[in-house]
């Protein structure tokens, strides 16, 4: 409550930020690929313009919407790398269109099951991320807005280590935390 007053943080921001979180609680598989970009808008991207707002940097239209980008990216990188864990408890948070398109079979995926018709959804998602990430970068954004948006690095990361297991969501690897050190040079 005090970091609110004292760096001025948008109240309606943050509670909407709660709300939309409130919807965690829900385990209903979203119907679209927007529905889901909304979602990561309303809680990832809300959370990087408030840093931006302690930051000082709010009003810097190219910063805001580099972050409203690297939000939505960095929110379907983690459904992506929580679906595993999803599946384990029943849970799948992949668009409904997507899974019906590839003919992706629930069960399969409730039981941990690799297949290609979830890799082919898993590579919808992350292109989707990607794209989210290549138009943050391609905005102009104040210095100090960059360090806020730090976490695309993660992001990117995890999306590159998607790509190397033929976005098999899967893969034990992919469970691990990252072997080597995130490379804090991305370029925003």
């Amino acid at each position: 409550c005090s970091a609110v007053h004292h760096f001025s943080l948008d109240d309606t921001l943050l509670e909407s930020l709660i709300e939309w979180r409130k919807r965690d609680l829900s385990s209903n598989q979203p119907e679209t690929i927007d529905s889901l970009e909304l979602y990561a808008e309303g809680t990832q991207s809300a959370m990087l313009n408030l840093t931006l707002q302690a930051l000082g940097e709010f009003e810097h239209q190219g910063s805001v919407k580099a972050a409203s980008h690297v939000g939505q990216a960095i929110g379907l990188t983690l459904l992506l790398r929580g679906t595993r864990f999803h599946a384990s408890r029943n849970r799948c948070y992949l668009p409904k269109t997507i899974t019906s398109a590839n003919k992706l079979q629930l069960s399969s995926l409730i039981r941990g099951e690799p297949s290609q018709e979830l890799s082919q959804c898993v590579f919808e998602i992350a292109t989707e991320a990607k794209r989210h990430l290549e138009l943050a970068s391609a905005l102009e954004t104040t210095r100090l807005a960059r360090t806020a948006l730090l976490p695309a690095a993660i992001a990117r990361t995890y999306l590159d280590r998607l790509d190397k297991c033929n976005y098999d969501v899967m893969n034990p690897e992919l469970a691990n935390p990252t072997p080597t050190r995130v490379s804090l040079q991305y370029q925003l």
